[in-house]
């Protein structure tokens, strides 16, 4: 009996889970500029940044990157990152490389795939 209870609250957090992430998809939220012109992070997956723009997002609280051509806002993620600081070596930057080699000690579960999926706000021009 007791599988079954803990089979049934993993089945309901993937949903929970899967919701999260399809409510995610579906919102959309158009971008602006802030005080110094930099394009507020409230952007959507369909909006394109130059990599001056990533540039400017350097900080734990405020860190964009590139990955295979996409932009990641991945400033709610830094505090939780299992490598700790160090995704903070790809804030402002081309990260790519960085990511697929995990910082040059391996490569990203398939979980990592998943998350950063969701932090997508555009992609670079």
């Amino acid at each position: 009996m007791k599988k079954i209870y803990t089979f049934i609250l993993v089945v309901m957090f993937a949903l929970v889970l899967y919701g999260c992430s399809t409510a995610s998809d579906t919102t959309t939220s158009s971008s602006s500029s802030n005080s110094n012109g930099a394009v507020d992070s409230a952007s959507n997956s369909s909006d394109t940044f130059t990599m001056d723009e990533v540039a400017q997002h350097t900080s734990s609280d405020d860190c964009w990157m590139v990955i295979n051509g996409n932009v990641y806002d991945v400033s709610s993620y830094v505090r939780n990152h299992p490598g700790g600081n160090d995704i903070l070596k790809g804030c402002g930057k081309e990260a790519t490389d960085m990511f697929n080699t995990q910082g040059g000690e391996g490569s990203h579960s398939s979980t990592a795939d998943f998350q950063l999926e969701s932090l997508q706000i555009g992609t670079l021009q």
